[in-house]
């Protein structure tokens, strides 16, 4: 017998299953990416006002780890239903709108995660194989950033939508 609160629509569990794998990856790259990028800054500091000698490429990597760092952030905000609302409109509406426009919200990022997938595919294809400023890294490294942070925003609406019930998301921040 099924509880009220499961959703009868197929693939629930495999949506919850997938959605909970990716958040927890996306939470270990980011605090990792946190902890590399502060390392590397602090870093910076150090070799370039106590050694005098500052290497060319921390701030590159550095630079590539914050924009990474974004894109994964960004979806694990969608995949936990945390990012920033706005309620004065749907707190004097009632529940039920609330509920549409929850709905809507994710809706918007779904349709436009895919829509700039394409767009951060051609960056990847056409400009990728060039070489940063400092040769170091293909610009492909930051690059595939946005692909990904895309994608990944995209599933995670595509599951909100589906599975997750994201008006009962437990962490939203209201301003």
């Amino acid at each position: 017998m099924r509880s009220d609160n499961s959703r009868t629509l197929p693939g629930h569990r495999a949506g919850r299953l997938v959605a909970d794998v990716l958040e927890r990856i996306e939470e270990l790259a980011s605090g990792v990416l946190i902890v590399g990028i502060f390392g590397l800054v602090f870093g910076q500091v150090i070799f370039r006002y106590v050694l005098d000698s500052p290497p060319f490429w921390i701030e590159e990597i550095a630079r590539t780890g914050m924009v990474w760092l974004t894109f994964i952030a960004a979806a694990m905000v969608t995949s936990k239903v945390l990012h920033l609302v706005m309620t004065m409109i749907t707190d004097r509406l009632g529940q039920r709108a609330s509920i549409v426009f929850t709905y809507f919200g994710e809706l918007t990022i779904l349709v436009t995660s895919v829509a700039l997938v394409p767009a951060a595919w051609h960056l990847v294809s056409t400009l990728g194989g060039v070489s940063s400023s400092t040769g170091l890294l293909p610009r492909s490294a930051l690059f595939l950033a946005p692909l990904i942070g895309f994608g990944l925003m995209a599933l995670h609406s595509f599951i909100n939508i589906l599975w997750k019930k994201p008006h009962e998301a437990p962490g939203e921040v209201a301003l």
